[in-house]
């Protein structure tokens, strides 16, 4: 639900998201910093719609809309968790990607 998203999101823009929230009586992570061009919702870019200002996004994210991930009964469209799926790392031990230029 709700409360899993806020407390492990699995996309990295969605971690990058839930960085910035204030959080009180807890620890916050670092703040994630995004940069990049904000995605039009009305004409979404090719590949994942997270790609333009992920902090993770690779090359692939560009051209290729990810396929579904489950995470127990949660699941995510993301190259990133593809790729921790078929290798022996968790998806928080992946190294970080080669990001794309902007």
């Amino acid at each position: 639900g709700p409360a899993a998203v806020m407390d492990e999101p699995l996309h990295p823009y969605m971690r990058a998201l839930v960085s910035a929230i204030p959080t009180p009586g807890r620890e916050r992570p670092k703040r994630i910093v995004l940069s990049g061009e904000l995605p039009s919702p009305a004409n979404p870019p090719a590949g994942c719609p997270f790609h333009t200002r992920c902090p993770e996004a690779m090359e692939i994210c560009r051209s290729e809309f990810p396929a579904k991930c489950c995470q127990g009964e949660r699941t995510v469209h993301c190259h990133l968790w593809l790729a921790s799926q078929t290798s022996s790392d968790a998806p928080g031990d992946v190294s970080p990607p080669r990001p794309v230029g902007t």
